[in-house]
């Protein structure tokens, strides 16, 4: 029996992150939880996970309860005595350096200076997963950038950064059918 399909959305617990740029992870999870698995969410101890099935293929959506920096604490209880490859885990985060409206998948690479990956790297000890990065942009000159991710992006940069993850959701049957490359020739197009 093939590993289940790990998508694990990154972003920070409470309600008053929900809204922010750096909680584009858990909005794509909870956008394919609703889309294609028809599942909610139940908390464990350090995430939320919901499960299902896609093309016939055991899906487990990931929101970790951690606050961001400390993301990768999940994993040493998540993939216990379970087989995984690296291309069955895809991480989705926000990207500073992508528009809102684009996106990059990405297999394997540095952390980007995004502390959500750095904690998912060093807990996992490689680096060798596939990214999803969801465009936010820069902050204005001036302003700090954790202020920037941790605050609520104005409704036209929202609705793109939301075109981005609903492609994501729409292609995700493909990603786990198909290789991870030929999804990105759609995935990784500029379109902002």
């Amino acid at each position: 029996m093939a590993p289940p399909y790990y998508i694990v959305g990154l972003g920070n617990p409470g309600r008053r992150y929900a809204l922010t740029r750096h909680n584009v992870g858990w909005w794509t999870v909870e956008r394919i939880a609703s889309t294609h698995l028809h599942a909610p969410f139940k908390e464990k101890a350090l995430w939320a996970e919901a499960r299902g099935t896609i093309k016939g293929r055991e899906v487990v959506l990931i929101k970790p309860l951690t606050y961001m920096n400390r993301s990768g604490a999940i994993f040493s209880h998540l993939l216990v005595d379970r087989t995984w490859l690296p291309w069955h885990l895809v991480v989705v985060c926000d990207q500073v350096d992508l528009t809102p409206g684009n996106g990059r998948l990405r297999i394997g690479g540095g952390h980007a200076g995004h502390n959500g990956l750095k904690s998912i790297i060093q807990h996992l000890g490689s680096p060798d997963f596939v990214r999803y990065y969801v465009g936010v942009g820069r902050p204005p000159e001036g302003e700090d950038l954790a202020d920037y991710v941790l605050s609520v992006p104005p409704r036209e940069e929202r609705e793109r950064i939301e075109e981005t993850v609903l492609r994501f959701v729409e292609h995700l049957p493909r990603l786990i059918e198909e290789e991870v490359e030929s999804v990105m020739e759609v995935l990784n197009r500029r379109y902002y």
